[in-house]
């Protein structure tokens, strides 16, 4: 498809850029959206058709979501390819660009930093509510950046290490594979009785293929650790004590090591919409009480992580033999 591994990296820098400048803006139809709206409809007619086998109903309804939208993509890549190369690559830099959170992410945070340091908790709790899925609303100023800080970390895996590794292993068409999967565990993946059954397979698949990312985004996150001077054996010791704690094998990493770099005890108790609390490990270092300059290490962090990531992924690009990267796309 492509003629060098250089029209591979461009796609990739301008994707990065991209999302770093624009985010996602509102008027441009996000393929997350999409992906979405099949959830809903899918997973009522595949709940009708196995109403008494919830495990087989949702793992056909995970084949039926992973072929209809790996397959959309490789149907319109091959579309653009025959009929305009400039549509085939401005679509590409659109997945890669769509795909990508660092923009969304820190300008999330950027967002709660901005009422926290204004003194109004209260917008700050409504922002950060977009963002994390538990009630905020009795939550004091330490416990919404607490809440922030662990679904930034955790995202730096899901949303910037995690779609820029795939795209690296299979371009696109993976990228958007994995972005499916990820998006069907955060909207079936829960063990509630709604959907311990149905989601199980959308949630185990998802632990499959962030197993390698989660890893990789602890490495990298010890290594800013490093770099920044905050503590690279506080980072170890809590990944390696505290990162299976929770109950997925891969969240846990980027947190609890984020959490030991810089000392901070993240988890605790929590509430739920339903009103109930629940109780989270206490994961990291030692310092309870924190404010919003810990937002801005992770901002700092999660810069960082992205463009640790981003050079990885050009670096490895770069050497990719040229009888692959002329099949790239597919």
């Amino acid at each position: 498809m492509f003629e060098t591994t250089y029209l591979i990296d461009i796609i990739l820098v301008a994707g990065f850029l991209l999302d770093l400048l624009f985010r996602d803006p509102r008027w441009l139809y996000h393929p997350v959206q999409a992906i979405g709206y099949s959830v809903i409809v899918l997973e009522k007619y595949t709940r009708l058709l196995f109403v008494s086998h919830l495990k087989i109903a949702g793992v056909v309804f995970l084949i039926l979501q992973v072929v209809l939208w790996t397959g959309i993509t490789v149907f319109i890549l091959n579309i653009f390819y025959l009929h305009s190369q400039i549509l085939l690559y401005i679509f590409t830099i659109y997945l890669v660009y769509s795909l990508l959170a660092v923009g969304s992410l820190t300008h999330e945070i950027y967002s709660v930093l901005k009422f926290i340091k204004s003194g109004n908790l209260s917008k700050a709790k409504i922002r950060a509510q977009g963002m994390v899925s538990r009630d905020l609303s009795k939550e004091n100023k330490t416990g919404v950046i607490r809440a922030v800080i662990e679904t930034a970390t955790e995202n730096i895996s899901d949303g910037i290490v995690a779609p820029i590794f795939y795209y690296t292993l299979g371009g696109p068409v993976l990228m958007v594979f994995y972005k499916t999967v990820n998006t069907l565990d955060s909207m079936v993946g829960y063990r509630n009785l709604k959907y311990v059954d149905f989601g199980w397979a959308s949630a185990r698949m998802d632990d499959i293929l962030n197993y390698v990312p989660a890893r990789i985004t602890g490495l990298i996150l010890i290594f800013i650790a490093l770099i920044l001077g905050d503590s690279v054996r506080g980072s170890v010791i809590a990944w390696y004590r505290d990162s299976q704690l929770g109950p997925s094998p891969n969240g846990g990493i980027p947190i609890t090591t984020y959490a030991g770099a810089r000392d901070i005890k993240l988890g605790g108790p929590c509430f739920t919409f339903e009103g109930s609390q629940i109780e989270i490990p206490f994961v990291g270092g030692n310092k309870i009480n924190y404010n919003e300059s810990e937002l801005k290490a992770t901002l700092k962090y999660v810069y960082l992580s992205a463009l640790i990531a981003f050079v990885l992924a050009i670096l490895f690009l770069a050497y990719l033999p040229t009888n692959i990267s002329n099949y790239f796309i597919f």
